[in-house]
């Protein structure tokens, strides 16, 4: 009777010594110019960018942190995961969705706005890397625009 209670003791204090060394803050999003400087050090991995091509895109980087969308910052951090579907769900077997929303004005202007920045962010880029480091870019660019399952995205 003794050894199960000083073993229960014993757990108890693990488990409860483990559960106060978690840390249960929540992570503080990165600021633009941290996530300017995460991309550019990402990409001069990818694209093996030399010191001076280094500075322009930090440069280039920070500049457009403000005028693209956080996704647009982290689109070369790797695959996004699978959607996994609910079970008895396929493409093909006419699940009905929620009705799309209509797109407002407002919406459209910023998604305009996005879009040409996107494109001025391109061309300056192309006036850093070399013709091979570009065209690497791009097709990587395409590939994540495209995403999982082609251009139309989840829904087709």
């Amino acid at each position: 009777m003794k050894r199960i209670i000083i073993a229960l003791a014993a757990l108890f204090t693990i488990a409860t010594t483990s559960m106060a060394q978690t840390d249960n803050t929540r992570r503080e999003r990165p600021s633009k110019e941290e996530m300017a400087k995460q991309r550019t050090e990402a990409m001069v991995k990818q694209y093996e960018l030399n010191d001076d091509q280094q500075a322009k895109l930090l440069e280039l980087n920070t500049k457009y942190a403000e005028k693209l969308p956080p996704m647009f910052m982290r689109r070369h951090h790797g695959p996004r995961p699978e959607r996994v579907r609910p079970e008895g769900v396929t493409p093909d077997n006419n699940v009905k969705h929620a009705p799309r929303m209509e797109m407002n004005s407002d919406f459209e202007q910023k998604r305009k706005e996005m879009k040409e920045a996107q494109e001025a962010y391109d061309n300056e880029l192309k006036g850093i890397m070399t013709e091979e480091q570009f065209k690497n870019y791009q097709e990587e660019s395409q590939k994540m625009r495209r995403g999982p399952r082609g251009p139309q995205g989840p829904r087709g």
